[in-house]
């Protein structure tokens, strides 16, 4: 296609900090730009196209977009969420590659340490790595890592830890994958041997018995404003993949369905697609502020829309008018969002 807004989008920007052009592939420079973006900023790297900005000759598949993304995987330490998808763009299928910044720096590939400085990818020196060790340290002191008191393994839905980790096969085939104690100390959600708040909001078999701000609540509104009176008013006290898909089933049946007639032609589709509502849900789990015991997540449902209310402002990098343009991706729970997406 030839108005693929996102390519569109990122070739009206210049190669940085955070994006990098490559027109073809080449497994060992692509891992050391990926492990650079890992370790400052997180980024964007488009497969397929020049320096001058022109598509090159080039056509993908997704076995090409498949197997270099589990070389990455496999071979930059330590684990790290990476994302990538085949974009068309004038009739060619590029490679999109899409990391955020880690939360356990520094990544190495190869035993090298790269680091992202405008548009070049170098190796660190001394002084960068000692800076991202403590932003390690600092990362390792935020709520997500910090320890749940009284929590052991035997807390946590090894079914839904499971689940995960087939999901992480389908990428890697490390061997550390194959336990689930192992897997999570990998991942960052076991930290010196205690379970992370990340890990119980995630995985917990009752999680608000620990952190009871995880609780999710579902109001229907009668009408188009709030009131006193309910069609329904429920609360989600389940753990994160459970809470998601439960809402999914819930809103399925409360929001119900358009149905459009043309002719002898009859078309059903629901009011809100499910992509859109899972993404909404999705972002409102990773982007709040679970530190504050008051945090509070509300799904209102009125007549004429629908309303996730999150608690938590913006990052201090962000501001309201940062989200009307293109802006950096900056995550509030890192360790949440990479087993989410």
């Amino acid at each position: 296609m030839e108005d693929n807004l996102i390519i569109s989008n990122l070739l009206k920007q210049n190669e940085g900090a955070r994006l990098e052009f490559k027109s073809a592939i080449n497994k060992n420079s692509i891992a050391e730009v990926i492990t650079s973006f890992i370790n400052t900023k997180g980024g964007d790297l488009l497969i397929g196209v020049n320096d001058d900005k022109t598509v090159a000759n080039s056509n993908f598949s997704e076995d090409d977009k498949n197997n270099l993304e589990a070389f990455l995987i496999d071979v930059i330490r330590p684990i790290a969420p990476i994302f990538s998808r085949i974009e068309t763009y004038k009739n060619r299928n590029l490679i999109m590659i899409s990391v955020w910044e880690g939360a356990n720096k520094p990544y190495h590939y190869k035993n090298k340490i790269f680091v992202r400085n405008g548009e070049r990818t170098s190796i660190s020196n001394d002084t960068t790595i000692s800076n991202l060790l403590n932003e390690r340290r600092y990362s390792e002191q935020r709520w997500e890592r910090q320890a749940v008191l009284g929590a052991t393994v035997e807390d946590l839905d090894l079914v839904e830890v499971n689940k995960s980790m087939v999901a992480y096969k389908n990428y890697t085939s490390i061997d550390l994958l194959n336990d689930a104690e192992n897997f999570l100390v990998n991942t960052g959600l076991i930290v010196n041997g205690n379970i992370t708040n990340a890990c119980m909001v995630l995985f917990g078999k009752n999680p608000t018995q620990f952190i009871p701000q995880s609780r999710i609540k579902l109001v229907v509104h009668p009408g188009v404003t709030p009131s006193d009176t309910f069609k329904e008013n429920k609360i989600y006290s389940e753990n994160l993949f459970k809470n998601v898909r439960n809402i999914l089933s819930d809103l399925d049946g409360i929001i119900g369905k358009e149905i459009k007639i043309e002719g002898v032609y009859r078309e059903e589709r629901k009011l809100y697609p499910e992509k859109a509502l899972r993404e909404g849900l999705l972002n409102a789990i990773v982007h709040r502020d679970y530190s504050v015991a008051k945090a509070f997540w509300t799904i209102s449902v009125f007549s004429d829309r629908l309303v996730i209310s999150n608690y938590g402002g913006l990052p201090e990098e962000l501001t309201v008018r940062d989200l009307k343009t293109e802006h950096n991706s900056i995550l509030r729970n890192p360790d949440l969002a990479q087993m989410s997406f």
